[in-house]
Parts: structure tokens; C-alpha cells; sequence
């Protein structure tokens, strides 16, 4: 990454190498078709005030080199009039995303069904492949890499969890370096069926935890921790276990009910296991960071559903333009056709998109590409459009395990989203999996809109949830980059929500 004399140059480092391309992809059809994506070059942030630092900014989080979709998504047969199918169970199906202007957007779609559309794009996605070496917690090692890396997201199979990550650089002794690391934590191998359980840090990257397991001989389970948390005083969080109460899954349930157990460990049951064996004794054995084996799956992915890194991207590079330039956040389509903020003028508006009317208002949706040049992210025809105008679906969930808790194998995992509603006024900076880089709200939402974080709102709700961002075109002055809706499953379907790739 280049030098800069000022925050300023940073700044313009960062618009000059900032620019629209075309680049052709399959349609998922055995056919050819173009999109436009924008590349945002490296970075590293900068220029936060302390005030702002309090918040959770942070200066010096690596981020950029990313290609992320122009537009959000329009169906291959989209048009200015039809988005190029009706509304239904995965009425695009076997369809790729396409990013072009002046396209009436894919909505009405699931989280699973945007990111299979995002992915057929590839003309040639990289079969599985496996790595021939053991590697680390933030690299795998493949002799025969070169022929394999089509893209830049990899999902890699270790200890039966997917991970979810992106490819930063090649090493020496054909070593690949992705981000962010793999997560802190233990399988456990004790004797016996359905009884194995995984352990993930929690909060903090400095902590340092045991697991033990001790046999109490009387009925009861019970679970207490001790220790400092240091490298010569970790944590034990023990488990004492009776002879009528040893079920793994009664295990998993104390530990997560132990206020001081459940603050430093997420506790889950190992892959292939149920919680329904029993535990045995089992010594103090430490959480330690896990790595990439010799032999595990892979496949890297030239296409996919935009992701937490692209999003913190996007987050992170227009709240430097707001706090070093102070120029405004990008804005969009929130008010049925304008900004909510823009005046009611006919030069605030974009296009209608007839794909949806409400019988209230004479614009809903607009069609991509249209529009202020204000609803680009950096204000430049060079940028990203759309921030609001969908909801658009990234990839990320909570709840599948614990309400609230980020899942296993995602960008973030183990991570605790706020319970309630409200506006971000904070955001975590520290935490394994890349939590300290993704710009994760943080702690209570507040009651009041935050300009720092351009007045956007956080709504969450129990169960199994996928993230949606951005904003829709009635959200008003809670929609921009910041805006996050963890409210809906995975398998929800809306009008109003599509998705966006990126590379």
C-alpha cells in the first residue's frame, strides 16, 4: 500500500485507484453476459478522531482490494420494464446474477438462493480441491495451488465447519494467506459416542482458556471458573459431572447459563455430535488456535454473495470521507424514488422500476444505475450505486446455535449481536475471527440516530438469522451503509430484499 503525506492524499490514493469495469461472466445458462464491477484498491484506515475512536473507528484496519458489484442484482432477462420473471419459490433458479444500470433489481429472494445466483456467475468455479501440507491459523499450503486459485473467496472444510474467508496474498512454499483467521478454540476427543464438544474464545484475543472435566461421583452437574485468564493463569472453566447428570448436552446448557463461563467461551456441540453421550474425565486442556490440516477440502470462488470484509469495506472507506473531508455518507433510494433527506424535486429522483407497485405511492423501487450521483458510495460516477433502494442480503448469520451468536465457520463467528433494537452508536473492536476489523455493532443500540454513523438502525430478533444491509426504498433516514436488518431467516423471500456480488 502506498505512502501518503496527508489523510487528504490517503484519500485520493484511494478515489484514484477506485474504478468501474466490465467483466464477463456465465449467465448460468451456457451463455455469456457482462456486469460492471467497481475495485476499491488497499487500504488502511485512518484519520479518526478520538471521539470517533471511542466509538469503535479504528485507525489502521487492512481492508480494500476488493471488486464488489457495481449495481445489486438484476436476473440475466431483466429489462427497463420486467425484472425477467415472477415472484416465487426460487423463481430464478439456474439463473446468474448480472450488475447493470437501468435493470429492474432480483428481489424476492432467499439468502441461499442469492448467494447460489452470485456464484453461477463463474464460468468455471475451482472444483474442491485439498491441501497436501499442514498449514496455520490464517494460511493453507497446496503444492499445486496455481491451477486452483480462479478467485479470491475461499471456503475451507476443517473440523466439519466451512469457513468462510478471503485470499490476501501467495507465500513462499506455496503457502495461501487468507483473512481473517481461523477461530481460537477446542475440539474435544474423549472416549465415547455424541459427547465431543467445541470451544470458541470469546471477546477478547489475549485471553488464554482451559476445559476440564472432573467426575463428582453424586448426581448434579456443575460448572465454575477460575483462573486469571493470563498465559501463566489462564481460565478452567470445569465441569463437574454426577452420575446421573452427565449428558454433554447438559454440559452445553450450564456453561451457557455460567455468566462468568459463557463471557469468555462459546460453547457448541462438535460436528457429528448431538450432546446426547456422556462425558468422562478428562484433564485441563487449553484452548488453542486452530489451523489449516494436511487433507482438508477447499475450493476457491471467483463470484459470490457480497460479504462481511466487502461490507466493512464500504462502511469503513465512506466513514473516512466523512471524517477526514467531511463529506456526507453516500445516499440512495429511501424515500419511494428520492433520498429522505434530498428535496422533494424531481431532479432527487431516480427512475421508476415497475416491478413493484404498492398502490400508495407513485415510486417504490428504482431502476439501477439511476438516480443522484449522491447514491454512488464516494459521490464519483467511478463508484458503487444502491446502497438503499433494496435490502440486499450478505453473507452472514446468527442464531443457528445461540440467539444472537454469529455462526460457526462465518466472518465474526462466536461474536454476541446486540438483543435489542436501536440505533449503532458503538462497534466491537476486538474479538477472534476478524471481529476487531468488521465494524460489528456494539453492546445497547442507542435511542437516537448517530451522525457518525449516519443515523442507521439495527433490528435483530431470536432463531436462526441472516444479514441484510443497506436499506429499502421506505426505510427513510435509518437506511445507509451502516443498516443492518438481522431480523428474517435465511429462507425468507420480500419484495424489497435482493443482494449484490462481489469478487
Amino acid at each position: 500500500m502506498a505512502m501518503y503525506k496527508s489523510l487528504k492524499d490517503m484519500l485520493d490514493y484511494i478515489d484514484a485507484g477506485t474504478y468501474t469495469y466490465v467483466i464477463p461472466h456465465s449467465d448460468g445458462k451456457n451463455g455469456i453476459v457482462e456486469s460492471e464491477f467497481v475495485f476499491i484498491p488497499p487500504f488502511k484506515t485512518a484519520g479518526f478522531s478520538a471521539a470517533m475512536q471511542a466509538k469503535g473507528f479504528v485507525n489502521g484496519v487492512t481492508l480494500g482490494n476488493v471488486s464488489i458489484a457495481k449495481f445489486p442484482a438484476s436476473h440475466p432477462l431483466a429489462t427497463e420494464t420486467s425484472k425477467g420473471g415472477v415472484d416465487g419459490a426460487d423463481w430464478g433458479a439456474g439463473y446468474a446474477a448480472v450488475s447493470k444500470a437501468m435493470k429492474s433489481s432480483w428481489t424476492y429472494v432467499d439468502a441461499d438462493e442469492a448467494k447460489t445466483a452470485c456464484e453461477l456467475m463463474d464460468i468455471a468455479n475451482s472444483a474442491a480441491s485439498t491441501t497436501t501440507s499442514a498449514g496455520g491459523l490464517n494460511y493453507l499450503i497446496d503444492t499445486a495451488w496455481a491451477a486452483k486459485l480462479v478467485g479470491k473467496k475461499i471456503e475451507i472444510v476443517e473440523g466439519g465447519v466451512t469457513y468462510y474467508r478471503r485470499i490476501t496474498t501467495i507465500g513462499q512454499t506455496d503457502r495461501v494467506y487468507f483473512t481473517p483467521d481461523l477461530p481460537y478454540g477446542l475440539i474435544t476427543a474423549i472416549a465415547g459416542a455424541n459427547n465431543d464438544i467445541r470451544y470458541t474464545r470469546k471477546n477478547s484475543t489475549t485471553n488464554y482458556v482451559n476445559i476440564a472435566y472432573v467426575d463428582g461421583g453424586a448426581v448434579g452437574l456443575s460448572v465454575a471458573r477460575t483462573g486469571a485468564g493470563t498465559v501463566g493463569d489462564p481460565y478452567v472453566i470445569t465441569v463437574t459431572y454426577g452420575n446421573a447428570d452427565k449428558l454433554a448436552s447438559t454440559a452445553i446448557t450450564a456453561i451457557r447459563a455460567d455468566a462468568d463461563c459463557n463471557a469468555v467461551v462459546h460453547v457448541m456441540n462438535a460436528d457429528g455430535n448431538d450432546g446426547s453421550g456422556d462425558l468422562a474425565a478428562m484433564g485441563a486442556s487449553s484452548l488453542a488456535q486452530f489451523i489449516v490440516s494436511s487433507g482438508s477440502a477447499y475450493t476457491v470462488k471467483r463470484f459470490g454473495l457480497m460479504d462481511p470484509y466487502d461490507w466493512a469495506t464500504l462502511k469503513y472507506v465512506t466513514a473516512m470521507r466523512y471524517a477526514v473531508n467531511a463529506m456526507p455518507y453516500p445516499k440512495g433510494n429511501n424515500q419511494y424514488g428520492r433520498d429522505v433527506n434530498d428535496a422533494d424535486e424531481i431532479q432527487n429522483y431516480g427512475l421508476p422500476d415497475p416491478d413493484y407497485d404498492d398502490a400508495s405511492h407513485e415510486i417504490t423501487k428504482v431502476l439501477t444505475g439511476t438516480g443522484p450521483l449522491s447514491w454512488m458510495h464516494n459521490g464519483q460516477e467511478n463508484g458503487i450505486w444502491g446502497i438503499s433502494n433494496t435490502w440486499q442480503w450478505i453473507l452472514l448469520q446468527m442464531g443457528n446455535v445461540v440467539d444472537y451468536v454469529i455462526d460457526a465457520g462465518f466472518m465474526g463467528e462466536g461474536y454476541t449481536m446486540p438483543i435489542s433494537d436501536g440505533y449503532w452508536d458503538e462497534m466491537e473492536t476486538a474479538g477472534d475471527c476478524g471481529i476487531g476489523n468488521l465494524a460489528l455493532i456494539k453492546g445497547t443500540p442507542g435511542g437516537a440516530g448517530d451522525a457518525d454513523f449516519d443515523q442507521c438502525h439495527y433490528w435483530r430478533n431470536t432463531g436462526l438469522r441472516a444479514f441484510r444491509v443497506g436499506g429499502g426504498w421506505s426505510t427513510g433516514a435509518d437506511a445507509g451503509v451502516f443498516d443492518l436488518h438481522a431480523g428474517h431467516a435465511p429462507s425468507t423471500r420480500y419484495v424489497a430484499c435482493g443482494f449484490r456480488a462481489s469478487l
